[in-house]
């Protein structure tokens, strides 16, 4: 194996199965109940240093405090007069469902804080400090799925906690609540030696505003109550100081299945901390939780826990190869007819100069040279000729040198692309897991089609590129400085686009397709230079990846989420943390917004099957609009049963392709589905 950081990684696993915090095991899983060494930790072996790009709180990173940050069922936001406190309420329109920040508690000190230093940020929490001028500090962290925030005092402070609309409160022994139209918060402190204390002792009210004296170590705690539900202070448990993200291959005799798991750390051993589940995470769940909230993502569920364990279906991607071998040999002679007639073009072409363009142009060079060598063409040499030319162009050089598109970054790390090359806003770190994934997978399919010398030859000529792109968005090691897989959310299950996430709605992703193509990469290249780290994680992140889509994006599994009443479309676009709409970025014609979620086809888009909601997709359809991908269109009517469109059988050829398909495996895709 000749990919040098990631060669490191697997010796790693070898010798302790632990890389970077992350448990590997690619034979038998053995149950590790590590609850008692966690709870010991005071900080996640997972938190990452510098700034973080593409998550729910990277505005901690690019703004002087933050723009709100949606951790579900609770929202913050920081500014100079402390931290903002809010539970969005769900308001949907036609095509938009709002779930915003409107604040409904804010935690000042006596004077405005002048600094922000943001403390290990994790797979799904981060730190806070803020101070005033007079070094008066207190510190908090945000996390995902925890209904508590957790204010400590690093010296005597004076918090004042302000709910302007609060429509009651009330305190009784060591509880104050406050209540609101839409739900209800509780505040207790936790004294230094760890029992909580009569608030009576400690704390006034002043009109709206509940001022509490904290002692150095003391600790604020502030909880939102389920919906009709109640909370008291022994189920609060203690603060959450980091979290983990852990996977696994799950292996018996007969099947193989996969585990993610989230683990949250505390400062009180023995205490399990509060947890609110999301759909995907208690669709399995059989216990009683202790109460729900209503969210934009639907309804979760609290329970009592210190992690959260996910069971995936270990994904079998589909092969061109087995496509190719369920054709007819009439069929398999007329694929080869229209894959010879595009050799010319796509063999000869120039090569795009933008990143996400020329990132398409070789996954779709990938798929013909499979394509190619499936059906036993001598157009398969061609096709790896020029597909090798194209990608050691892009890949060949170490970013920064002379010839090579791309750039290092240190500030935040990371590779972007040259200022003639961006697009998309690569430079800034938007979308480079759609960018890169398409280069992995290229590359994968270029050294899978390959003998074993040719094979070692062109790895060792593409790896000062191949290694930078993997670092950048499939990093399982946060000591080297780039973040922990850039832009997975591990707890949401699924990526985040925007580098800085500096919007009024925090952070967001449109193609979930392209995020799925992603992993369909690194698993790709995992085969190809036979690196099982690689293949595991593309293999987890496909299935976490595609459950996200199926659920929250496409609307295929109303059973755990629906879309509200008054947004009267099948599916989502667009999500972000506070929002979601029926639109995308570049258009607003319906076959762009429901293609985005479909290209690129590969074999493995296996989440965009599902005849119950293609019945649902009435407004979709083929289009005389030049702009409407009506290819798209086809492949994923016929994935889902369908034979005809607008009355006439679906066809298997047309005359226009959307930039990252062609016409052989445009006719390779329908006519294998048409047998189905």
């Amino acid at each position: 194996m000749k990919l040098k950081p990631l060669s490191i990684l697997i010796a790693l696993i070898v010798i302790v199965g632990v890389i970077g915090g992350v448990i590997i095991n690619t034979h038998v899983f053995e149950s590790i109940h590590r609850t008692q060494a966690f709870k010991t930790q005071k900080q996640s072996t997972q938190a990452m240093t510098g700034q973080v790009t593409n998550q729910w709180y990277s505005s901690l990173f690019f703004t002087d405090w933050s723009d709100p940050m949606f951790a579900f069922p609770l929202a913050y936001k920081l500014s100079p007069k402390g931290v903002g406190i809010s539970y969005p309420q769900v308001r949907a329109t036609e095509k938009t469902v709002f779930g915003s920040y409107t604040e409904d508690i804010l935690v000042s000190a006596d004077q405005d804080f002048v600094k922000k230093t943001v403390l290990t940020p994790d797979p799904a929490s981060v730190g806070v400090e803020l101070c005033t001028k007079t070094q008066a500090c207190l510190s908090t962290r945000f996390t995902h799925g925890s209904p508590v925030t957790v204010f400590s005092a690093n010296q005597a402070v004076t918090l004042n906690v302000t709910a302007p609309s609060q429509t009651a409160s009330s305190v009784k022994d060591n509880v104050w609540t406050m209540e609101f139209l839409h739900g209800k918060y509780i505040l207790a402190v936790k004294l230094k030696h760890g029992e909580f204390v009569n608030l009576s002792s400690i704390a006034q009210q002043q009109d709206k505003t509940v001022v509490v004296q904290l002692a150095q170590g003391d600790q604020l705690f502030i909880a939102l109550i389920p919906d009709h539900g109640t909370l008291t202070t022994t189920q609060l448990g203690g603060a959450i100081t980091g979290t983990e993200f852990h996977f696994h291959q799950l292996k018996n005799i007969s099947t193989s299945s996969l585990q993610a798991e989230l683990d949250y750390l505390s400062d009180q051993a023995h205490y399990p901390s509060l947890l609110a589940l999301l759909p995907h995470q208690w669709q399995s769940r059989t216990d009683q939780p202790i109460g729900t909230y209503t969210t934009l993502r639907g309804q979760m569920k609290l329970y009592q826990l210190d992690h959260i364990e996910t069971t995936l279906t270990e994904p079998q991607p589909l092969t061109i190869p087995a496509m190719v071998s369920g054709l007819s040999e009439d069929e398999k002679r007329i694929l080869t007819q229209v894959l010879d007639d595009t050799v010319k073009e796509a063999t000869t072409s120039t090569a795009p100069t933008g990143v996400y363009e020329n990132g398409k142009y070789v996954f779709k060079l990938a798929q013909l040279l499979e394509i190619s060598k499936a059906v036993h063409s001598p157009a398969s040499a061609q096709f790896h000729e020029k597909l090798a030319t194209v990608l050691t162009q892009w890949l060949g050089s170490a970013p920064g040198t002379t010839g090579s598109p791309f750039l290092f970054s240190q500030s935040p790390k990371g590779v972007i692309a040259r200022p003639s090359a961006t697009q998309f806003g690569n430079e800034v770190f938007n979308d480079h897991h759609f960018h890169y994934g398409y280069y992995l997978a290229a590359t994968g399919i270029l050294l899978d089609s390959s003998d074993e010398g040719t094979r070692a030859q062109l790895l060792n000529i593409l790896q000062p590129g191949l290694d930078p792109l993997v670092s950048d968005i499939a990093n399982l090691d946060p000591a080297n400085g780039y973040p922990l897989l850039r832009n997975f959310d591990p707890y949401e299950s699924h990526s985040w686009a925007d580098g800085h996430g500096t919007t009024g709605d925090d952070n967001n992703q449109e193609s979930t397709s392209e995020a799925v193509n992603r992993w369909y990469g690194i698993y790709r290249l995992g085969l190809a230079t036979k690196n099982d780290q690689l293949t595991l994680l593309g293999k987890t992140g496909l299935a976490m990846e595609q459950q996200a889509a199926q659920i929250y994006w496409l609307g295929q599994k109303p059973e755990l989420y629906s879309f509200p009443t008054g947004y009267t479309f099948p599916m989502a676009s667009l999500i972000w943390g506070g929002k979601l709409d029926f639109a995308t970025w570049f258009s607003d014609h319906p076959s762009n917004i429901y293609g985005i979620q479909f290209l690129p086809l590969s074999p493995a888009m296996t989440q965009i099957i599902s005849p119950q909601t293609w019945q649902k997709y009435t407004n979709y359809g083929l289009s005389d609009d030049p702009r409407a991908w009506n290819d798209l269109y086809s492949m994923v009517a016929v994935a889902n049963g369908q034979k005809q469109v607008n009355g006439q059988p679906i066809p298997q050829q047309l005359k226009k392709y959307e930039g990252g398909n062609s016409a052989a495996y445009y006719y390779l895709w329908v006519t294998y589905w048409l047998k189905k």
